[in-house]
């Protein structure tokens, strides 16, 4: 649920020409977050799984105007991608950047074979393999055939202990998210391929690659902010606070530009959609954000 503070912080980030009223739709949307975006033009269609699971409803959202309800928009390829990918070429697991691919060890390649291929992910240069294994995860330095030893936060009280949550690979760069309690309390920092920790610790989020060189955290946790930050060295290049957390996987609108949604509570107590354009300009500017596009939540 939106709390009151997350709204007086939400108003306070606003400039002038952003604090507009909130446009509601006068259709619902399901309770399910939505399961894909169809990015097109300024804005982007948020299509939600419906409550019998086999049908979608989506809501075409653009800046200052209504979200309404549209035709279930055709799938759209996958945007291209700064980060590598496994592949099995000939027979052998492969960790590959376009066409260059390295062949995995024989330890990363059974730690490859314990899971899925959509649990694995390869960094940008196609040197660390991460895999996801059922709430574990590991991140392979592939010519070394290793696992990487990653560090984690420095202890926040006696006995306090760290695990390892995630670890996501965004404009090629691996963001490790570490907790020490039952959530939400993560931390979060850029690892370089070699494992080494990038920058200073911030908030936990969603890493989203803005460009090569600037990675974007949407904040998941209470207390987090919207951060801009530099692939290369980790560095803090823009932060806002919006007031809000547990922000659902953004839309990418252009290199400059993210659809962002997140839970928020109705006038009437019902759950509701909160859709927000965030401005990220290059260089040093402060990120801004539009005005509530709002989707109310379909009631039982």
């Amino acid at each position: 649920m939106m709390r009151a503070a997350w709204l007086l912080a939400l108003v306070a980030s606003c400039t002038p020409a952003e604090a507009a009223p909130a446009r509601t739709a006068k259709t619902c949307a399901p309770t399910n977050s939505p399961t894909r975006w169809v990015v097109a033009g300024r804005g982007a269609t948020a299509c939600f799984t419906a409550d019998d699971h086999a049908t979608e409803v989506c809501f075409l959202i653009e800046p200052g105007v209504t979200p309404r309800q549209v035709a279930t928009p055709p799938v759209q390829p996958p945007p291209a991608s700064s980060r590598g990918e496994y592949r099995v070429v000939a027979g052998v697991p492969s960790a590959c950047v376009g066409k260059r691919c390295t062949k995995l060890g024989p330890r990363a390649a059974a730690a490859a074979a314990e899971v899925t291929p959509e649990d694995l992910s390869v960094t940008g240069d196609g040197k660390v393999l991460v895999v996801e294994e059922g709430g574990s995860r590991s991140a392979w330095r592939v010519d070394r055939d290793r696992s990487l030893r990653l560090a984690p936060p420095p202890r926040r009280h006696p006995g306090g202990e760290f695990g390892l949550m995630s670890i996501q690979i965004a404009s090629g760069v691996m963001v490790a998210t570490w907790e020490d309690c039952a959530g939400p309390c993560g931390l979060s920092t850029l690892v370089d391929s070699n494992g080494k920790n990038l920058g200073t610790w911030f908030g936990a989020g969603h890493a989203v690659g803005l460009d090569k060189n600037r990675i974007a955290m949407i904040p998941t946790d209470e207390g987090a902010r919207f951060l801009v930050l530099d692939t290369t060295t980790g560095a803090t290049l823009a932060a806002a606070s919006f007031g809000g957390f547990n922000m659902q996987l953004p839309a990418v609108i252009d290199d400059h530009t993210l659809l962002v949604l997140w839970t928020g509570e109705a006038p009437d107590k019902g759950g509701i959609w909160e859709f927000h354009f965030v401005s990220a300009p290059a260089g040093k500017q402060r990120p801004t954000v539009g005005p509530a596009l709002l989707v109310p939540w379909c009631r039982p």
